[in-house]
Order: C-alpha cells, then sequence, then structure tokens
C-alpha cells in the first residue's frame, strides 16, 4: 500500500496467550517446597514478625498446608491484581528492601485443588477462594476466584493462605527436617545478610514457627519448632593455636574462617555509558567436621546414616543469590583452589549476592541475565577466589600454609612451652575431606544415594583382623572376610534373592551366526527387581541382550569410575532429526527423582533408570548441580509413552528409559515372588 509513493507500514502489537503463560509459569516450579521461598518472601515483605507453617492431612485424606502471618494484610486491589494476577507487583524493581519483583510466585500456590485467602488490612478483611485453579488452566480456561468481606473483630492485620490438596497430596516432601533444611538455605529465613550487619545488612525481626507432616500435632498454634531469622554457619576459629596443638595434622577438620564485602564491577549499557554494579560476598571456608557439627542434615561418610538428607558434595559450595536468597551453584565460575591437583569446593561455604541479576520466571536461576553482567561477575569473583586461595597458601593463618609447615608448628609450640608433642597416626579422611574434584565423577553418587537393604553386603565394626580368614587373590584391595562371616553374608544374600520379586521371562532365540550358521535356544529367565543403581544396570544389559529393538543405541562402553556410564551410537533407524551419528552418553540411574542431578546435560542423549520418581510434574525444571536447566516431558502417542528432558539451546532431547514401565507397559509382564 502507498500514498503518494510513499510505502505505509502496517504495525501490530504481539498477542498473548494468558492462560497458556500463566500455566506454564505454574507448572514449571520443580521443587515443591518452593511455596515455602514464596511464603517467607511474602511475609517478610509485609511486615511480619512471625509466620506460621502447618502442615497436615485432613479428614478427605488431602494434604493441607496453612501459612499464617501477622504482617500488614492485603487490600482488595492486591488480592485481585497482585495475589490472583500475574506480573503485577507493588514492589519496587531492583530493591534491596523488597524480595522479587516479576510476581510469579504466588503461582506455586495454584498447584492445590483448593486455595483459600483470609487477610485483614488497614482498608478492610478479605475472604477469596479459587477452586481447582490449576486444572482450569491446564483445560485452557482463566479460573475464577471469589472475594468477600469478613469480620475483624480483634483489630488485628495479617495473612492465612490455605492449600488444600497441594502437590497432588504427595507428601515426601513436607517432612519437619526437609521443610527446615529447605528454608535455611534456600529462602528469606535463612539469609546470609546478617554477616554483612557491619555494612548496614540487617534484617527485619522476623522468625518462622514450623510444624512439619510428621512433627507433634497438638493443634495449631502449638508444638511448633520456632526457627529464628539467619543462615547457618560454624564459628569461625579464635584460638587458632590451641586448635592445632589439640588435633594436630587434623586441624584443618574443625577449621573455619571467613571473609565478607562488597566489590564492584562496571559494565557498558546500550547507551554506552558506564554502570556500576554492586555485589555482596559471605565466603566461609570450613572443615568437614566443622560443617558436620552444625549441619546434622549431613550424611556421615559410608553407609550409614542413610536417613539423612544429603552429602557434603551436593549441597555445599558456592551460591549465587538476589534478596540474599541462594538461586544455584557457581562450581564452573571458580578457579582451582586447594593443595590439590583437581579443583576442590566441598570446603566452600558462601554466598555471592547481587540485586542486578535477572531471574527466570520461577526464580530458579539468574539464566535471564544480560550476558556482559553474568561475564563481568564470573571474572571478579573468579579473581575474589583466587585472592582468598593465595590467603590460604601464603598467610601464617592460612590452611594451607598450616597444612604444609604442621610439623614446623607443632615443633614451635613445643619449644614454647617446652614440652613434646607427637604427632598422632593420620586416620581415614572422611567421604568429604578435601578431596572432591570439580569435575562430578561416580564419587558423588552409588554409595549414599542407595541404602543398604536387608542382607546386602555392609561393613563389620571390629577393629582386628580374625586369624581364620579368606584373602581374594584377584583383588588385594578388598578387605580379608573371615569365613563365619562370608557363610552369614552367603546366606543372607540367599534368603533377599528369595524374597525379592521378580519378572519371568520365556522364550526363544534364533541367531544368524556368519553366513550358513545358525543357533537356536529356548531360555527361561528371571529378572529381580533391583534395589541401587548397580543392579539395575544388570537388569539393563539383560533387556538390552534379550529385546535390542526396545533400545535405539549401541552400547559401546561401560566406565563405573569417572564420568558418565555409557557411551553409545545411535542406530540409522532412529527418526530424530537432532540426532547424528556421533557418539553419545548414557547415563544410568536407580531412580530418576529429577533433582540434584550430578552430570552435565551436554554430549548427554540417555538416561537409563528404573523408574521414575512420580512426583515429578511435566513440563517442570530439572536442574544439574552445575546449575543447568532442563524441562521434564512427556510426549504421549497411541502407541506408548515417552519421557525426555529438553533444553531451549541443545537440539538432543535426552530420552529417560524407565526399565519397569518398559517391562509391564511394551512386554505385558508382572510381577512375582
Amino acid at each position: 500500500m502507498s500514498i503518494h509513493g510513499e510505502k505505509i507500514l502496517e504495525r501490530y502489537k504481539p498477542e498473548v496467550n494468558e492462560v497458556s503463560e500463566m500455566y506454564e509459569i505454574a507448572s514449571n516450579f520443580g521443587n515443591p517446597l518452593e511455596f515455602l521461598r514464596e511464603g517467607i518472601s511474602n511475609a517478610y515483605d509485609a511486615e511480619a514478625r512471625t509466620l506460621h507453617i502447618d502442615t497436615f492431612i485432613n479428614e478427605r485424606n488431602q494434604l493441607v498446608i496453612k501459612l499464617i502471618d501477622d504482617g500488614l494484610g492485603m487490600s482488595k486491589k492486591t488480592i485481585i491484581k497482585n495475589f490472583w494476577g500475574l506480573g503485577y507487583t507493588d514492589k519496587v524493581k531492583g530493591s534491596a528492601q523488597s524480595i522479587g519483583e516479576k510476581s510469579h510466585g504466588t503461582l506455586i500456590f495454584f498447584r492445590s485443588e483448593k486455595v483459600i485467602l483470609e487477610t485483614h488490612h488497614s482498608s478492610g478483611s478479605y475472604r477469596s477462594v479459587a477452586e481447582k485453579p490449576l486444572k482450569k488452566l491446564q483445560q485452557g480456561e482463566l479460573f475464577d476466584f471469589s472475594v468477600e468481606e469478613i469480620p475483624n473483630n480483634e483489630g488485628k492485620t495479617g495473612t492465612v493462605i490455605t492449600l488444600i490438596g497441594f502437590n497432588q497430596n504427595v507428601t515426601e516432601s513436607f517432612k519437619h527436617e526437609i521443610m527446615k533444611d529447605y528454608m535455611y538455605w534456600f529462602t528469606k529465613l535463612g539469609s546470609p545478610q546478617n554477616e554483612l550487619s557491619h555494612l548496614g545488612y540487617t534484617s527485619k525481626e522476623f522468625k518462622v514457627r514450623l510444624k512439619g507432616i510428621d512433627f507433634r500435632d497438638a493443634g495449631l498454634f502449638s508444638e511448633y519448632e520456632e526457627c529464628k531469622f539467619g543462615h547457618i554457619f560454624p564459628d569461625v576459629t579464635s584460638d587458632l593455636r590451641s586448635l592445632i596443638k589439640e588435633k594436630k595434622e587434623h586441624f584443618h577438620k574443625y577449621y573455619v574462617k571467613k571473609w565478607v564485602g562488597i566489590e564492584k564491577v562496571s559494565i557498558i549499557d546500550e547507551n554506552n555509558n558506564e554502570t556500576e554494579i554492586e555485589y555482596e560476598y559471605i565466603i566461609y571456608v570450613e572443615g568437614d567436621t566443622a560443617k558436620r557439627q552444625t549441619n546434622k542434615a549431613l550424611k556421615p561418610s559410608g553407609r550409614k546414616g542413610e536417613n539423612n538428607l544429603y552429602r557434603v558434595a551436593d549441597r555445599y559450595g558456592v551460591y549465587i543469590a538476589k534478596d540474599f536468597i541462594p538461586l544455584q551453584k557457581i562450581t564452573e565460575w571458580l578457579p582451582r583452589m586447594g593443595d590439590s591437583s583437581t579443583t576442590t569446593t566441598t570446603f566452600l561455604h558462601g554466598f555471592i549476592n547481587c540485586q542486578s541479576i535477572h531471574l527466570t520466571s520461577d526464580r530458579s536461576s539468574m539464566a535471564s541475565t544480560e550476558p556482559l553482567l553474568e561475564i563481568r561477575l564470573r571474572k571478579s569473583i573468579e579473581n575474589l577466589m583466587r585472592r582468598i586461595d593465595r590467603e590460604l597458601k601464603q598467610n601464617p593463618d592460612g590452611m594451607y600454609y598450616i597444612k604444609k609447615n604442621i610439623k614446623a608448628i607443632l615443633n614451635e609450640i613445643d619449644d614454647e612451652e617446652g614440652q613434646s608433642t607427637p604427632l598422632d597416626p593420620i586416620d581415614n579422611p572422611t567421604e568429604e575431606d578435601d578431596i572432591l574434584p570439580t569435575d562430578i565423577d561416580k564419587t558423588l553418587i552409588d554409595v549414599d544415594d542407595f541404602p543398604p537393604v536387608d542382607g546386602q553386603d555392609k561393613p563389620t565394626d571390629g577393629d582386628e583382623e580374625p586369624e581364620d580368614s579368606i584373602e581374594n587373590p584377584d583383588n588385594r584391595d578388598k578387605e580379608k572376610i573371615p569365613v563365619n562371616v562370608d557363610k552369614e553374608l552367603y546366606d543372607n544374600r540367599v534368603n533377599r534373592i528369595l524374597n525379592k520379586r521378580y519378572y519371568e521371562l520365556i522364550g526363544e532365540n534364533n541367531l544368524s551366526i556368519g553366513v550358513n550358521k545358525r543357533y537356536s535356544s529356548t531360555f527361561t529367565r528371571k529378572i529381580y527387581e533391583p534395589f541401587n543403581e548397580a543392579e539395575t544396570y544388570g537388569v539393563f544389559m539383560q533387556l538390552y541382550g534379550l529385546f535390542t529393538d526396545l533400545f535405539p543405541f549401541t552400547v559401546l562402553d561401560y566406565s563405573s569410575h569417572k564420568g558418565i556410564d555409557l557411551l553409545v551410537s545411535f542406530d540409522k533407524t532412529v527418526r530424530n532429526p537432532s540426532i547424528s551419528e556421533r557418539m553419545f552418553y548414557l547415563e544410568l540411574k536407580h531412580t530418576f527423582y529429577g533433582k540434584n542431578f550430578n552430570h552435565a546435560f551436554h554430549n548427554l542423549a540417555y538416561i537409563v533408570c528404573w523408574d521414575i520418581d512420580n512426583r515429578i510434574i511435566p513440563n517442570s525444571i530439572v536442574k544439574n548441580m552445575a546449575g543447568e536447566e532442563a524441562y521434564y516431558r512427556v510426549e504421549k502417542t497411541s502407541d506408548e509413552i515417552s519421557y525426555y528432558l529438553m533444553q531451549r539451546d541443545n537440539p538432543i532431547k535426552i530420552q529417560i528409559i524407565p526399565l519397569k514401565r518398559i517391562i509391564e507397559e511394551k512386554l505385558g509382564l508382572q510381577f512375582k515372588r
């Protein structure tokens, strides 16, 4: 179209599917405990002094969560626009005084069968209710909600949010100690900002009173555990000389030192203006024993303590944070530190807070941050950690300086005190005792991830070696096993296998060997239910050998020592345009939980597991321990259901293959005993 020779451009504004957008955001919260982060942040911003969190099962067998605060409450306008709406907020963007700015967090509450909001504000008191909000969004329609005025006889302010049927009534994540640990690591309650109180970063007066699903239940507002504000760190070593004298060469297990402060980075904006960005840092260096004395959720070394929540390697390191709430570990940003040939991060317990980073919609990472800012932050943090490393190696109070010179230091102490202090024999290091490399390998999984079942080999407690023992000549590293213990282990393993469930396969093999040779055989095979990753590998290899058409790849090698388990090549029959003919990784898991995945997604094409945890919600985000994100997808066709991890910037769809579902759905077998 033109007028007098001039071309007229037609202009439009993009159309947004608000239902789809709201559903996508509400579905993408990967961890149901993220409701704690949102509930605590909202109460803190509303000037609440106390937030009660109660979880219980009602008479209809529904999981109920109550969030009760004594804050300022909400006006009717705030209820309608901010609480139930999407993208509206009264919070100031980038402010350190309030938490968040996207107004997406409350959408996690919608993962309930019913949401009830009761609030008392200076402008009035209201009750608002929505039924099955997520289900209606899933069906392609906006849910509706009611708002009505209610009396306020006591004249107090505050808010009560009741979530009925939350998380599809799955309660495992809502045990008291699990919720408490999450609050102190991933919500405002566990903010480390008070470590910077000398720089003006003091918190408001705030606490949480918590009652998990398994906590003592004596009625509302009774038998709660009071959780005070502030992240929990061990005490900094105040008398290093006494520690060295007492613990000698093991002093580093109890050693604690911290660094806190503010750094600045400069970036050039799109208008060519230079802007300074601040970030705050709190970095602790902690010995293994010091960690365990303050964090009872940590698993001890070996098989004991399987009921504890995680290991040092799963949790410790350095986190990037906003609003002093940790987002993701930044292990890959750190330089090589310590006195080993590889990067060690498990002795670090630190937080880098930057109010200028931008968060993803579910606040799970800083992936939305401008690339230039991320690059400058990364370089500055790397330099900061190099400086800390130098101090640890060069300063007389540095952990690595003392370790290197421990004999001379002990001799000096002896000379000053006029006595002899012999070195103790070196005991065995603990699992995380300054030896873990940044490159996540098999030391991070297998042993502790899977608790021993009845009848499995367990280490004995005795220190003495019995005279009547058997030595394995093929493996001199294995301990000698007494004959009577060996017989007991054998009997236990026999009893265990007799009581395990199994699938029974009856079939016939017909193989062509060369041109003129054929081999035929019939077989009856029992496939036993696996209880750990090693047993899962056994089941996988049985199925792989019998039913090659179930697996569209060829196994090339298997490594149980380091890195990802198998290397595979794709069969040319694979109808996936994103797959090339080059080789890829295949990772084994007993159960795929959709969290704390301990490998990079790069070069990974398959995850073979026994089963997928049924608490993983389709379209939720799965993060690995390097902070990378992928979406968990379920694709249904008339023939089968397939499971994938997908990344926006990765052309490979990582297929998850649950062997149990293949056996039951494709082969039609059921358990026997």
